[in-house]
């Protein structure tokens, strides 16, 4: 239980700066990236949780449809998450939930960025993957 409230307290944290400055700063997401890393080298089954869920990101970096703290904090998340069913449906939710906040918001402010890192963290709380 202690773990959980730590990671959802790390999340919420996240999600505030990000809907604040639409950045996810790298003093919040490497650690928890490093970690997660750090996890998925010695259990395979964290490793390909952290690519199920970091590989879309990666993706959309490189095409810039997102920035790099998404994908840093879906790294984390996959280590966090640590099944790789969960990371996809975490991903699918996160893209779900971003496309209808953009949908609605896109009717009342044209041009204006939409904040993903609360979505992703979401998907991860609302599905389960943060609770130990």
């Amino acid at each position: 239980m202690i773990v959980s409230f730590a990671v959802v307290s790390w999340l919420i944290v996240l999600c505030v700066h990000d809907l604040r400055a639409h950045v996810l700063p790298n003093r919040l997401t490497v650690p928890a990236g490093a970690a997660a890393v750090a996890m998925g080298v010695t259990d395979p089954h964290v490793g390909f949780s952290i690519v199920v869920l970091a590989a879309p990101y990666l993706v959309g970096v490189s095409l810039g449809a997102c920035g790099g703290g998404d994908l840093k904090l879906a790294v984390g998340l996959g280590g966090v998450v640590a099944d790789p069913v969960l990371s996809l449906l975490v991903v699918v939710a996160a893209a779900l939930t971003t496309l209808a906040v953009a949908t609605v918001r896109g009717r009342r402010t044209r041009g204006a960025g939409v904040a993903h890192g609360p979505a992703l963290a979401g998907a991860a709380v609302a599905l389960g993957g943060v609770w130990v």
